[in-house]
C-alpha cells in the first residue's frame, strides 16, 4: 500500500504532474510542452532525474492509458482531475508501472539544459515519444491471448 502525500508535498508536486501530462495526449509533442514542464519543474525545486522518477512513477501510470487508445484525449486533461488521480494512486498503490521502461530521452536532454528548438529539431516530428510502445504492447497481448489458447 502506498503512502500519501502531505498537503505540502501534493501542492508541490501538482503543477509538474499536470505538466506531465502533456505527454500523455495524443498530439504532437511541441516547445510550449517542455516549457510548461522546466517551470513547473523549477518551481518545484526539481532535479532531472527527480522529474524523469516522477513522469514513470507517478503520472504515467495514470495516465499511461491514453497513449494506448485509439481515440485518446488530445485537448489537455483537466488539472484538477489528474491532481486527484495522480494523489489517489500514490495512496493506494505503490509506484510501478509498465511505462517505467520507457525512456523519455527528449524531455531528459531538455531538462539538463539542451535547447528546445535543438531537440525538436532532432526529434523529427514525431507524434508523441511512445508511439511504439503501443505497438509493442499490442503485440504482448497478441502472444499471451496465443500463448493462453495453446
Amino acid at each position: 500500500m502506498g503512502e500519501p502525500l502531505s498537503p505540502e508535498e501534493t501542492a508541490r508536486r501538482a503543477p509538474l504532474w499536470v505538466a506531465l501530462s502533456d505527454l500523455f495526449l495524443d498530439t504532437e509533442i511541441q516547445a510550449v510542452h517542455y516549457e510548461g514542464i522546466l517551470k513547473a519543474a523549477r518551481s518545484g525545486g526539481f532535479e532531472p532525474n527527480e522529474v524523469i522518477g516522477i513522469l514513470n512513477e507517478e503520472v504515467a501510470p495514470v495516465l499511461g492509458f491514453n497513449l494506448m487508445q485509439i481515440a485518446g484525449e488530445w485537448a489537455m486533461f483537466d488539472p484538477d482531475w489528474v491532481v486527484s488521480r495522480v494523489s489517489a494512486r500514490l495512496a493506494t498503490k505503490p509506484a510501478r508501472h509498465l511505462l517505467k521502461l520507457r525512456r523519455w530521452p527528449e524531455l531528459e536532454r531538455v531538462l539538463k539544459g539542451d535547447s528546445i528548438e535543438q531537440v525538436l529539431a532532432a526529434e523529427g516530428g514525431r507524434k508523441t515519444p511512445n508511439a511504439h510502445l503501443v505497438w509493442w504492447v499490442l503485440a504482448a497481448a497478441l502472444i499471451a491471448v496465443v500463448a493462453w489458447h495453446l
